[in-house]
């Protein structure tokens, strides 16, 4: 169904169809009414003579393959085979190479498309690289403008390398530079006095010293959790060490910027945690990430990573203790909302809107890296304002019958 009345007339009517294809910019993102062939790199038809929003289109078109439109493993692709016999289409090649490039295959009428919304778009995508040819004919492959349905997530492991190869002195660094750290911690004791005096009960106070080490839980393959919404985690330890009477603990939970860090607590209740000495990060970027205490285990920012330090309490100080499992809830990510009163997106917190999260994961830099000019808002707002809309379960709710007035 096509919720455009002119353009409904046009395809009912028209006798002077053609499908058309255009060639733009990597880089090129769609205004409200779409992409304009004005602005496109190159215009191609298999007919001569079509004009279309003052561009004119080469007749180098020899066959548009089937365009795929469902995702399912694989993503919706289209076809072009070119003619080469002029050698202009690889000209063009040479130029400007396919790959990458963004495809458009247009429905128009030859004499009544005159503005945007007077065409139909039948496929939009980003060219693969051309795999085979002839010197007469040249085919271009392109894949939906997501491009892959397997963008991983999570992006990222504990692993200690940067994944965008910043150094461990950038505050932006990602890894989990983990270095073992080693010190001694000093005790008194009572014991008994030797000699007769050991026999008569009487004791001496003697002091004792105990190496430590510091320990890591981080496994370079496990991922970095993505919260969305609300999620009861186990932390990841970054570091702790057992320091004496107390465990010094730095613990990950997942990938930032996030809420909140709630209900936080040992799993082991012979180890509590000293809520004094709490200190929850939220995932920022860099040395917002902080402040960091240096002096504590396995200092740094941990950029963009949500974590904590703290202490849990209880330990022997004669017996290196390993460090109990800490549960958390966390309010996941922060992402763009819309406004309530002008439906624009551009309202960060937090949120468990479907909504949301799809366009958070479209557009992120760290997964399908879309340009937000691709995204239809107002149907992403409608989505998210039908998500918020309440449920009202039968089945665990009583009934009250009033009489009106």
């Amino acid at each position: 169904m096509i919720d455009n009345s002119a353009l409904q007339s046009i395809l009912d009517t028209a006798t002077d169809i053609s499908c058309v294809c255009e060639i733009y910019s990597a880089d090129a993102v769609p205004s409200a009414d779409g992409l304009d062939p004005v602005d496109a790199l190159d215009c191609f038809a298999a007919v001569e003579g079509i004009t279309f929003r003052t561009r004119e289109y080469k007749q180098l078109v020899s066959s548009f393959g089937t365009i795929k439109r469902t995702i399912t493993k694989e993503t919706n692709n289209a076809s072009v085979t070119f003619s080469n016999i002029s050698r202009e289409i690889s000209d063009f090649e040479f130029t400007n190479g396919f790959e990458g490039l963004i495809m458009i295959i247009r429905l128009i009428s030859r004499s009544l498309s005159t503005a945007l919304t007077d065409s139909q778009i039948l496929f939009t995508g980003r060219c693969e690289k051309p795999t085979s040819g002839t010197k007469a004919s040249l085919t271009v492959t392109a894949k939906f403008i997501v491009g892959s349905v397997d963008v991983m997530c999570p992006r990222r492991k504990f692993t200690k390398e940067d994944q965008a190869g910043r150094v461990t002195t950038d505050p932006e660094f990602e890894g989990f530079l983990f270095i073992p750290q080693y010190g001694t911690t000093t005790y008194s004791v009572r014991e008994k006095r030797g000699g007769i005096l050991g026999l008569l009960g009487f004791k001496k106070t003697v002091q004792k010293t105990l190496a430590y080490s510091s320990f890591s839980d981080l496994d370079a393959n496990k991922s970095v959790p993505e919260v969305f919404g609300r999620s009861q985690l186990l932390g990841t330890h970054i570091g702790y060490e057992d320091v004496g009477p107390f465990l010094e603990l730095r613990t990950a939970f997942c990938e930032g910027e996030i809420e909140d860090i709630t209900n936080q607590r040992s799993v082991d209740t012979n180890f509590p945690l000293d809520g004094s000495s709490y200190a929850p990060l939220m995932g920022l970027v860099g040395s917002l990430n902080g402040p960091d205490d240096p002096s504590w285990v396995a200092p740094g920012y941990y950029s963009r990573t949500a974590h904590f330090r703290g202490q849990a309490d209880n330990s022997a100080v004669d017996t290196v203790d390993a460090a109990p499992d800490i549960a958390a809830v966390i309010l996941g990510r922060k992402m763009l909302t819309p406004d309530p009163s002008t439906r624009i997106w551009n309202v960060t917190q937090w949120t468990d809107n479907g909504a949301a999260q799809v366009r958070f994961l479209l557009t992120s830099d760290d997964y399908y890296k879309l340009d937000e000019n691709w995204i239809d808002d107002d149907s992403f707002t409608d989505t998210y304002d039908y998500n918020y809309e309440p449920i009202f379960d039968t089945s665990i709710n009583d009934f009250v019958f009033v009489t009106p007035g």
